[in-house]
């Protein structure tokens, strides 16, 4: 498993499935994939 991997090369609803996101694959259109979440002053 490659953690950098985990983020979709593309965005908005039909966003691309990388091997890490192959499982979730069935449930793809009830779901959101949130990346980038840091605080500034953290």
């Amino acid at each position: 498993m490659n953690p950098l991997r985990w983020d979709p090369t593309t965005e908005g609803s039909d966003w691309e499935l990388t091997p890490e996101l192959q499982p979730i694959a069935p449930m793809r259109d009830r779901m959101n994939i949130l990346e980038r979440l840091q605080r500034a002053d953290a």
